[in-house]
């Protein structure tokens, strides 16, 4: 059996836990194999900049090594609950920077004008920045469950709140983004 084997079992039902790798390098490496993409993927939505998406990536996953020992032995879905955890504690703490804000709404505002010149087949733009006018956990409920395909109940543990609440802050999301596309479009 390779190092690798041992993470197999990460798909098995019920939470089952990964055996012990041979070494946290390891279970890392195994860790950022499966989730790097997932991970990426919530930082770009929820920060609209590439380049700062990869930096937020990057940090959770230094955070991953630097915290090794004491995540091993943690069931797959704990661990993406950690990981975005972490991922969103990072996003918030590069939108607290007003350099990084800036960069983030510019960026939001160039997507909206591709979009405008037809350069993107949706409107992207229009809707980084209705979702931007969101509030952070309501963005990140949002990006959590239509960008990630998450349910209610794995929201809520992620962001530390009940199912019943994720689905009202979907709810008035919903809403609000729907009144401000409507009226980016004019319909």
């Amino acid at each position: 059996m390779d190092d690798l084997d041992c993470f197999v079992a990460s798909d098995l039902p019920g939470g089952t836990q990964w055996p012990q790798a041979r070494g946290s390098i390891n279970f890392a490496a195994a860790v950022y194999d499966e989730f790097f993409d997932r991970i990426f993927r919530y930082c770009r939505f929820r920060l609209y900049s590439r380049e700062l998406a990869e930096d937020v990536t990057s940090t959770v996953f230094l955070g991953l090594v630097k915290h090794v020992e004491k995540l091993q032995g943690r069931t797959r879905d704990e661990m993406l609950r950690w990981l975005y955890r972490a991922a969103g504690n990072q996003i918030a703490s590069a939108i607290r920077s007003s350099r990084r804000r800036e960069t983030i709404l510019a960026d939001a505002a160039r997507q909206r004008q591709e979009a405008q010149r037809g350069d993107s087949p949706a409107d992207w733009g229009a809707l980084n920045q209705a979702l931007f006018s969101l509030k952070k956990r309501d963005q990140e409920v949002v990006v959590l469950r239509y960008f990630e395909d998450l349910d209610a109940m794995q929201i809520a543990q992620i962001v530390g709140t009940s199912h019943t609440n994720v689905r009202s802050i979907l709810a008035r999301s919903r809403e609000k983004l729907r009144g401000q596309l409507e009226s980016s479009f004019g319909d």
